[in-house]
């Protein structure tokens, strides 16, 4: 019976091959038990179908458990998978660019683990592998995927518990908080009936009408909204990235954290893409950024991020990096746009902050009633807009491009944020020069250009003097 299990996933996968309906009918189900008491001859006389319904999905998902086999072998990972094992697949630890490990606290009570193997061959929505395995194969992953011959004693870094609320605090997502709060509670009132959904939203609307003395209630429910999105993201990203500390070693990084969810990543160095030093317009001013990397499967986890160094001072930015990763040097920027063409970064900006008040007046204009919702809406869209505008002025003084010998820089602006990317020359897959009609005619071009990886990842940098950005060109061509 050892055997048997050493090669099959933790039995408590048979409850993850269920469907998602699954947890749905079992509620009902017994809700109805005990409306009748416990009286089981009744019951199921009442609910026969929906039980051999249940006992199909089970059965299903017992078969599926018990095809799907794997063996963590000395020098690759050997699986049988599909429905019914009939996909069979070899991954040797040569190829694999990141093994991650997750364990939420259900998990940890039953000694169950999530592993996810990742390679660049993969699809870039999901993983090469993914195997729920008990702590032995835990032992047995960590032991060959990263066995090396330590040359030196390991350098770990762990940031500040402030860094991280500071991490927290600005890498948190207003809007997609939103979205994930209130898919939270639709979802939940699914389960347990609609009372939760309305006492929500008529809690809101109660808040409303009592802080609603100089303010449209609306505009106090919008606030409220937007503040319980932004501390649900906050929150998770604290969880996610509490007791976050980075080793490195000979050939790898080790990077774990989590509070309630435990995670730890085995990254190769050698597949390694390309690191990106990211800063928002504050950021920049205060000195403080935070390092993101691109390594396949690093980062794929919904709601998870590819942070190599969270928030802290370039300075220390600066000293980590050579402990962390001294392989990689950085490139000064040598060609920069002309400061006379500011006006090529601005026009997007400047577009989108003359067209919604235009739009709000339109839209006013045809739908009578609503005037002072259309006014409140379109100042909310006009902020970010303004604030895009003077972020985009800025990007000017930083984008550029550099090269020496082997590694080359890309600092950029997207949206709100800047990018500094340092990668291997060797990473580059692909270098293309553009021009835009406007670009013609002032004698610029643009750079797009593509890096290593399972998804098609590129960066735009924009707005150089045409001879010199061909002269960039073919020196970066030449180096691939």
């Amino acid at each position: 019976m050892s055997g048997f299990f050493k090669k099959r996933q933790h039995p408590i996968k048979i409850i993850g091959y269920t469907t998602k309906l699954f947890w749905l009918l079992l509620i009902p189900l017994a809700r109805s038990l005990i409306a009748v008491k416990f009286n089981v001859a009744t019951w199921l006389a009442g609910w026969w179908l929906d039980m051999i319904v249940v006992g199909i999905m089970f059965l299903y998902a017992f078969f599926r458990w018990f095809f799907v086999t794997f063996e963590i072998r000395q020098d690759e990972i050997y699986a049988n998978t599909g429905f019914f094992g009939f996909v069979k697949v070899r991954i040797p630890y040569s190829k694999v660019c990141t093994v991650s490990c997750s364990q939420g606290l259900i998990y940890r009570a039953f000694g169950a683990y999530n592993v996810y193997i990742d390679t660049n061959s993969g699809n870039s929505l999901k993983s090469d592998l993914k195997l729920t395995v008990n702590g032995f194969h835990i032992v047995k992953l960590k032991k060959y995927s990263k066995a090396e011959t330590l040359k030196k004693t390991p350098f770990s870094y762990s940031p500040r518990k402030r860094n991280m609320i500071a991490f927290s605090f600005l890498f948190s997502s207003t809007l997609s908080g939103i979205i994930l709060f209130l898919t939270l509670i639709i979802q939940s009132s699914r389960i347990v009936g609609r009372e939760l959904e309305t006492r929500f939203f008529d809690t809101l609307n109660s808040y409303a009408q009592a802080f609603a003395v100089n303010l449209p209630y609306y505009v106090v429910i919008f606030a409220m909204v937007v503040f319980l999105g932004w501390l649900y993201s906050f929150s998770i990203n604290m969880f996610r990235h509490f007791n976050f500390e980075v080793t490195r070693t000979d050939r790898h990084l080790i990077i774990s954290s989590g509070a309630v969810t435990r995670r730890f990543h085995i990254l190769s160095l050698d597949k390694i893409n390309y690191i990106d030093i990211q800063q928002s317009l504050l950021m920049k001013v205060f000195k403080i950024c935070s390092v993101h990397l691109h390594c396949t499967g690093y980062g794929k986890s919904r709601r998870e991020i590819a942070v190599l160094i969270p928030v802290t001072t370039v300075s220390v930015v600066e000293k980590t990096m050579g402990l962390l990763l001294p392989e990689i040097k950085n490139t000064d920027v040598s060609l920069r746009p002309r400061v006379r063409n500011i006006m090529r970064f601005l026009w997007p900006p400047i577009w989108l902050c003359l067209g919604i008040p235009t739009a709000a007046i339109i839209v006013a204009y045809f739908v009578t009633g609503w005037s002072d919702i259309i006014r409140f809406v379109a100042l909310m869209l006009e902020i970010p807009s303004i604030w895009l505008l003077i972020v985009k002025a800025s990007s000017i003084f930083t984008t550029g491009v550099g090269i020496n010998r082997d590694y080359a820089t890309f600092s950029y602006c997207r949206f709100y944020k800047f990018h500094k990317v340092i990668v291997n020359v060797k990473d580059v897959s692909k270098i293309s020069i553009y021009q835009t009609p406007m670009q013609y005619l002032a004698k610029n071009a643009s750079f797009k250009i593509n890096t290593h990886g399972e998804s098609n990842t590129y960066h735009t940098i924009k707005n150089f003097p045409l001879i010199k950005a061909q002269r960039f060109y073919h020196r970066l061509k030449k180096e691939i």
